[in-house]
């Protein structure tokens, strides 16, 4: 009994401690840049071109993912639209704000009893875009720390990203000559042999071994431009806010601070992210004269970061709680349909 209240009260704790992490990092930001002064921030703010550009990068980024997860589950043999795959994927919204694994899980679920697509190719698929992201976000951070300084709590962090980068593009190198080459033709010996067959029997590596590289191609180049989106909507939503930057200066350190938001400390990034695009940007960012509150570039920068942040949010939970209920009676008719089958 004792040992299972220690797990369980163990595993609980890894569960808050990303929330306590990223309040108590709002907690310091908020001591450094009294909310008096963020609160003048807000109100500098463009409300309705900051929502109006808020929802297209929303709708942009739902139809681009959605339509692409269609496009690689029909690739592997599983046909989808993406008229189907589209509620099924915003009514996994709100799970995944409280937990991404969860969510992704539930997405499964619903494409498991809607598509009768396998769990494990599912997950295999996300895993394949999970890891493509996280080589976009390298990828922008890397080629962005050629462009001018970057340093957080005063620390130069240039060389780490650079070489962050430099590991990357050495596992992905290795990904490819293990998985593109068929290494199970190649080598000779029996252990090897029974690996490479127990890989091919596992429905989450499926999707590895069946991939070419035209389809990693066509993968990255579906997901360059949600990547690609967020680093100009942060330099879009700065001018909302009576404020400007060089786009270059966006474009050099808004993929750090991306990066070190991946960086699971913090539920969802929050307090990470948020510190890293003030001391990145900060020294980039100034008012317009247009502007009619006098406030600092750090509060600026950390009002247009958490009411970017909090508006995809609720566009996130808004979407999700509209779709729910469809998706839950649509997959309770197909299960139903099945089991009369």
């Amino acid at each position: 009994m004792r040992l299972f209240l220690e797990k369980k009260c163990g595993g609980l704790a890894l569960r808050v401690l990303p929330w306590a992490i990223a309040g108590g990092i709002l907690v310091w930001l908020f001591r450094l840049y009294p909310i008096d002064q963020i609160a003048n921030a807000f109100k500098l703010a463009n409300l309705f071109n900051f929502f109006a550009f808020a929802l297209f990068y929303f709708a942009a980024v739902l139809a681009i993912d959605t339509f692409g997860v269609s496009a690689l589950l029909t690739r592997f043999g599983h046909p989808a639209t993406g008229r189907t795959v589209l509620p099924l994927r915003a009514a996994t919204y709100p799970l995944s704000l409280i937990n991404y694994g969860a969510g992704q899980l539930s997405f499964a679920y619903y494409l498991r009893r809607r598509l009768q697509i396998p769990v494990g190719d599912v997950i295999g698929l996300f895993t394949l875009i999970t890891v493509m992201d996280l080589v976009w976000v390298v990828t922008l951070a890397f080629f962005g720390s050629f462009i001018g300084h970057h340093a957080i709590l005063g620390v130069n962090i240039t060389p780490t990203v650079r070489l962050v980068g430099i590991i990357t593009y050495c596992l992905v190198a290795a990904h490819l000559l293990f998985w593109l080459m068929h290494w199970e033709n190649r080598l000779q010996g029996r252990s090897w042999q029974h690996a490479f067959a127990w890989l091919q029997r596992k429905r989450l590596f499926r999707i590895f071994h069946v991939a070419r590289l035209g389809d990693y191609c066509r993968l990255a180049l579906w997901r360059a431009p949600i990547h690609l989106l967020l680093v100009i909507s942060i330099y879009v939503i700065i001018h909302a806010f009576h404020g400007t930057i060089p786009f270059l200066a966006a474009a050099g350190n808004v993929p750090i601070a991306i990066l070190i938001g991946v960086i699971p400390i913090s539920w969802g990034g929050i307090g990470t992210s948020n510190k890293a695009l003030i001391d990145l940007l900060a020294p980039h960012v100034a008012l317009l004269p247009t502007a009619t509150h006098p406030v600092s570039a750090p509060e600026l920068i950390l009002a247009v970061s958490l009411l970017w942040m909090f508006t995809n949010y609720l566009f996130k939970l808004l979407i999700g709680l509209l779709t729910l209920r469809h998706v839950q009676s649509t997959t309770k008719k197909t299960k139903n349909t099945i089991f009369l089958n």
